[in-house]
C-alpha cells in the first residue's frame, strides 16, 4: 500500500477514536481540557493534543479538518487552517477551496 494512502487511513483513524472520546450530553461550554490523539499523517504517531469540547466542535464544523501536534504539520500536503501553541489545525491540500479559511493564530 503507497505510503500516503497509509498516512491518510492513519489521519482518519485517529479522527474517528478522537470523535468517540465526546461524551453525549456532555457540555460543550466547558473549559477542562480533555487528551485527544494527534490525528497527523506520521505512521505511528500518538503524541496527545489538549483541547477543550468546544474547540474540538469547532474543529469538526468544517469538514476534512485534523487536529495535530505543531511539530507535525506536513507543509506539501497541508494548510494551516488554525496555530495555537499547543496545537494546529489542518486539512489536506487536496480539498476543495471552497472548504479552506484564512490561518487563525490563537494566543493562549
Amino acid at each position: 500500500m503507497p505510503r500516503d494512502v497509509r498516512a491518510r487511513q492513519n489521519m482518519y483513524f485517529f479522527r474517528e477514536a478522537n470523535e468517540r472520546i465526546q461524551q453525549p450530553g456532555g457540555d460543550w461550554r466547558s473549559a477542562q481540557r480533555l487528551v485527544f490523539v494527534c490525528e497527523c499523517s506520521n505512521l505511528g504517531c500518538r503524541a496527545p493534543v489538549y483541547l477543550t469540547l468546544e474547540e474540538f466542535r469547532l474543529v469538526r464544523e468544517t469538514p476534512g479538518q485534523f487536529i495535530v501536534v505543531p511539530d507535525h504539520i506536513h507543509p506539501i500536503d497541508e494548510r494551516v487552517v488554525a496555530l495555537t501553541s499547543s496545537h494546529a489545525v489542518v486539512t489536506s491540500v487536496d480539498v476543495d477551496e471552497a472548504l479552506m479559511t484564512e490561518v487563525r493564530i490563537v494566543e493562549r
